[in-house]
Formats: C-alpha cells, structure tokens, sequence
C-alpha cells in the first residue's frame, strides 16, 4: 500500500501569480516609462527588442540605462511560489523576469502575492491543517475535556488576572457545547488553543499562526502599502517578508503533523 506523506493538493507556482501583460520600456516614451516606475518603485522594465536586455531606473538623471539581464532577475513559471529563494530573490529584485524555456511570459513583483488565488490557496490549507491538528490530538487518546484541563492549568499558572478570566471565559463558553456532543472533535476550539494543546501534551513543538490565519480568514491584505495614506503603489518589502515567513512555516507544520498521523508511533 502506498503511504501519502505529502499536501495532495496542488502547489502555487509563479505561472499562477505572474502578470502576463507586460510593460515594455520604450524610448519614445521615456517620461512616462520613468514616472509609472517611480510611482510604483519598479526598478527597471525589459526592452521592447531585445529579450537579454533591461533597462534600469536611474533617479540621478529620471531616466533609464541599458544593462544585460543577470541570471538571478529570470525566474521559471514553475518555480513554486512559497520555495524559500524566492524570498531572497525578490529581496536583490523587487520585479522578476518569468521564463518559460527562455521565453519571457511575464513579470512577477512580491506584491502579486496579495492576489485572491493565494488567499485562496492559503485558506484551503488551513482547513485541511486544522482537521489534521484534532485527527492528531484524537490520535493521541486527547478528548475536549483534557483542553478543559489546559485551560484550568492555565489560569493556575498564570499571574495576569485578564489572562486568568481570558481561560475562564472559555471553559464557560464551551462547557456547554461539549455537553451536547456524543464524540470529540474538537470543533468549537481555536485554532490557537489546538496548537498549544498539542504543544503542552508534548505531541509535536509547533509555532502558533493565529496571526497568519486570521490574515487569511478575515481577507486582511497580504502584503501592504508602504504608505496607505500616498498616492503611489508602492508596496512594503518588510510586510511581505512578515507573511512570507509565516507562509514556509505554515507548510512546515502541516507537513510535520501529516508525517506524525502516518507514523504508527508518531509522538516525537
């Protein structure tokens, strides 16, 4: 038989998030290549005729230099899009070259990162996430009331009195909900509270991504302006490298936990 041990989920790649139409430099149009780009903190723009070629935004003079393309602005339409270079990638380059065999097919910036398909995509993942986390803590002999049990632990050992009457109000809230069920499944917990039962129950070390979920879940964008007050579409890198982050770490974790429910033995 033949074990799954990997997401069975199709994988983002940059054919999914590129921007197939293509802004050319043309040196007719020198002011308004320069100002677009200004605008929009775009470094350079590809020649009209030369496919090695790119013309880069010089600020000193307001206008652009011919270069050849380095190896490390192209990037290939299968790449995926969470592979932890491309995060180095766009740190020396802000706007990709997207190549299919040599081909230019478009242009991907870390701002293509905010589209609908990888909130989407991001979303399907923690569903299957979530489910995986209570299938593990079931795996485990873990029932609602060993979450209750964490939660009186918690105000046991904690000082501050709002986070005392944080725990407190949850066990109200779901001892009744508990009541009602005939099985476990953990379904009226937080996210945030199946990561730290898993962690106490010492199963697995996970990092808690309430913040990333809540991103998702809520439609927040993904990687912001820069300044959203300004009148230019400049977008923040610092923001991007926030989720990006979260985003390897959310894979690393559901495939931790999808490896602990295959093993037979899979407690650490």
């Amino acid at each position: 038989m033949r074990i799954e041990t990997t997401m069975n989920r199709k994988q983002l790649t940059i054919a999914d998030v590129q921007t197939r139409d293509v802004l050319y430099y043309d040196p007719d149009l020198k002011k308004d290549c320069y100002v677009f780009c200004k605008d929009r903190d775009i470094d350079s723009l590809p020649a009209l005729d030369d496919l090695k070629t790119i013309y880069k935004r010089d600020d000193k003079t307001q206008t652009f230099e011919a270069n050849n393309i380095e190896e490390d602005r192209t990037i290939s339409v299968t790449m995926n899009i969470f592979n932890p270079i491309m995060l180095m990638s766009f740190r020396k380059h802000p706007l990709l070259l997207v190549t299919d065999n040599e081909e230019l097919t478009g242009v991907v910036h870390f701002a293509d990162y905010g589209k609908a398909i990888v909130s989407i995509y991001l979303y399907e993942l923690f569903f299957e996430y979530e489910k995986a986390l209570r299938r593990l803590l079931e795996k485990h002999g873990c029932g609602d009331e060993d979450m209750i049990t964490y939660f009186k632990y918690k105000i046991n050992k904690c000082k501050e009195q709002q986070t005392k009457n944080r725990y407190a109000g949850r066990i109200q809230e779901y001892g009744e909900k508990i009541e009602k069920k005939k099985r476990s499944l953990f379904e009226y917990f937080y996210f945030g509270d199946l990561i730290a039962l898993v962690n106490h129950k010492k199963i697995a070390k996970l990092i808690d991504l309430s913040e990333l979920r809540n991103m998702i879940m809520h439609a927040h964008e993904l990687v912001n302006l820069d300044d959203q007050d300004a009148r230019d579409y400049i977008y923040s890198f610092s923001s991007f490298t926030t989720f990006f982050n979260f985003a390897l770490e959310l894979h690393a974790s559901y495939r931790l936990v999808k490896n602990r429910l295959t093993f037979p033995n899979g407690n650490g």
